[in-house]
């Protein structure tokens, strides 16, 4: 699905690189109000401090908004005003300019899909990168006040839109339905488990998906598992935050979990916040309950991400990292 990105896109990137060169291009905005990544393949890519191309280390990042993985370990970069690409052995390529980008996700017909969202106007533009680089609108979603929101794309090619309280399904054709939770308007929603209609999240904050396409997601202090289906079980946690503990269940406590990935074991690997300290701490989430693996050596670790696949990556601001079985980190791409 996405083992071809690069190969799919690299006459565009090329011939975008080379009017950069150049210095042609156009600014003007599409018709019917979108705004194409590269307008027509061929406005020049922002002049970005930091941002560099290369292999492995010898890349460059500006700052990583986000990052998210495809299919075959393939990693799709929302980096300050630009989205990038890293193949599975650690070449990095500018795709395009877009500002203001909250979330990428792989997509099952284009190069990748990616979240802009306009706080002020309460809505969220999802929008699909081609591969001639053209930027297309897929669904404008509106937001309640001081919701957030992600996208994530599962490895069978299905995009959701992860709000506060609700997750939705984003078809290719735009279209949008509810898959679990809904928008109570309580200031502390109470969760509950069970099927679609019925199960309700307090505080969604990141989210990651398995082989079967299974989603696991951070609820304020709580794992959680949404089957394609809708239906939602909790895996581990209580609600409130609390000191970390390993444990069964809802033993098992977090202070401040911020992301989570799926291992090639089909674990749930989730960071957690150390009190007082900049660095996080690695906990794993089996059927035999919450075990605390490492505590992640350098600077702030921002995301963590994976889809069941070999490969497990830790994201700093401006550096991506292999996670290893022991815990250790390999640097992998950019350099913090």
């Amino acid at each position: 699905m996405q083992n071809d990105i690069l190969q799919r896109a690299l006459p565009a990137v090329l011939l975008a690189l080379a009017v950069t060169a150049c210095g042609g291009g156009s600014d003007a905005p599409a018709a019917g109000g979108v705004t194409k990544s590269i307008e027509a393949t061929l406005s020049p890519l922002p002049d970005i401090v930091g941002v560099i191309n290369g292999q492995g280390t010898n890349a460059r990042f500006a700052n990583i908004r986000d990052l998210a993985m495809a299919a075959d370990g393939t990693l799709l970069v929302a980096d300050d005003k630009v989205l990038r690409h890293i193949a599975p052995d650690g070449a990095v390529v500018t795709l395009a300019s877009a500002d203001a980008v909250g979330s990428v996700a792989p997509s099952a017909s284009s190069l990748l899909a990616y979240a802009q969202v306009d706080a002020a106007a309460r809505s969220v533009t999802v929008r699909r990168l081609d591969d001639n680089l053209q930027s297309t609108t897929v669904a404008t979603l509106p937001l309640s006040p001081n919701e957030a929101f992600e996208l994530h794309g599962t490895v069978d090619g299905k995009l959701y839109g992860i709000g506060n309280e609700r997750i939705v399904t984003i078809a290719e054709n735009g279209s949008v339905a509810p898959l679990a939770g809904t928008v109570t308007g309580a200031g502390s929603p109470v969760p509950v488990d069970g099927a679609a209609g019925t199960a309700r999240f307090r505080s969604l904050k990141a989210a990651t998906s398995d082989r079967q396409g299974n989603l696991y997601v951070i609820d304020d202090t709580l794992i959680r598992k949404v089957t394609p289906a809708g239906v939602v079980t909790t895996l581990a946690g209580s609600p409130g935050a609390a000191l970390p503990q390993d444990g069964t269940g809802s033993q098992a406590r977090f202070l401040a979990p911020f992301g989570l990935a799926v291992d090639s074991q089909g674990d749930v690997l989730v960071l957690d916040t150390l009190s007082g300290l900049p660095n996080a701490t690695l906990r794993k989430v089996t059927q035999a309950g919450v075990t605390t693996i490492a505590t992640l050596p350098g600077n702030t670790v921002r995301q963590i991400a994976g889809n069941g696949g070999q490969r497990v990556v830790l994201v700093r601001a401006t550096q991506v990292d292999v996670l290893n079985a022991d815990g250790t980190t390999t640097p992998f791409a950019g350099k913090e």
